[in-house]
């Protein structure tokens, strides 16, 4: 079960699922079979992420270049805590942008509990 936030409403969820199934931008054989469950959880966490970016002042340009590096960064880690982290560190004024790239360590400390953020470089 994904750690999700509490706030997640069941409508959410299906705006989610129903963008994400008529969505171009993702491929087909990430909308069937296994991969599926996993593709829109990560779909999901970033348009959650994207949204509470925008509400909080976040610059719409840049909150969409945070949330692609979080589909880059949720590899094997989940999407809803990379997704926390993300939020905490960017009210932090720190945040990867897509490209820029994590030191290993950096990336092994993506996996912090929910309200801890880890530490993300800042950008030159």
């Amino acid at each position: 079960m994904p750690n999700r936030p509490d706030d997640m409403t069941p409508e959410f969820l299906a705006q989610c699922e129903q963008a994400f199934d008529q969505s171009a931008e993702v491929p087909p054989y990430a909308k069937r079979g296994p991969v599926r469950t996993q593709m829109l959880e990560i779909f999901t966490a970033s348009t959650w992420l994207l949204g509470n970016l925008i509400d909080i002042g976040c610059p719409e340009a840049l909150a969409q270049q945070i949330c692609f590096s979080h589909g880059q960064l949720c590899l094997g880690r989940d999407p809803w805590d990379v997704a926390d982290n993300l939020l905490g560190n960017y009210h932090k004024g720190f945040y990867p942008l897509p490209g820029q790239g994590l030191t290993d360590a950096e990336q092994n400390q993506t996996e912090a509990p929910l309200g801890k953020a880890p530490p993300v470089r800042k950008p030159e």
